[in-house]
């Protein structure tokens, strides 16, 4: 997938705002052009990684189950957390009220655990683990969607007059 690699530099250390330099020659959507900090000043170079496509909805609904079982397999986390890791890995923004319904499906199939912590200055948190049953549901997907984008890879492959 295509990504913008980008350097932050400070523009002005009196309010730490950061304008991000293209590395790539790919235009940076507007939204994205200034990054301010109160509290970091970075003068160091920073990756950032900007999705560049936008997905079919189909898509998303096919694999989103998946990604979501793959990004708890690390360890215990949280639904933002979650959300953000598969915005970081590409897939673009997943709305809450896409991701609690499938957590809570996960839950009732017996694939995740859950668990509050309290949180740090703030309210409490649902965290969320993969039990031995979700592990083996995430290998069990993972191998059969690599044999159906292995199938769809080669029917693309293949030339018009079958060859």
């Amino acid at each position: 997938m295509p990504v913008i690699r980008c350097m932050l530099e400070p523009t002005n250390t009196a309010t730490s705002t950061k304008t991000v330099t293209h590395t790539s020659g790919l235009p940076i959507p507007a939204r994205l052009s200034t990054v301010t900090s109160a509290v970091d000043s970075v003068t160091s170079q920073c990756h950032y990684a900007a999705m560049t496509q936008q997905w079919p909805g189909e898509w998303m609904r096919a694999a989103l189950g998946l990604c979501v079982l793959r990004a708890v397999a690390p360890g215990a986390t949280y639904g933002y957390a979650i959300a953000s890791a598969l915005e970081a890995a590409g897939f673009g923004n997943v709305k809450g009220g896409t991701l609690y319904p499938l957590l809570t499906r996960f839950e009732a199939a017996g694939w995740l655990t859950t668990e509050w912590r309290a949180g740090e200055g703030g309210p409490g948190r649902k965290y969320f683990s993969l039990t031995t049953v979700g592990r083996e549901e995430l290998h069990r997907q993972s191998s059969q969607w690599r044999d159906f984008t292995d199938t769809i890879r080669t029917h693309l492959d293949e030339r018009p007059d079958g060859r």
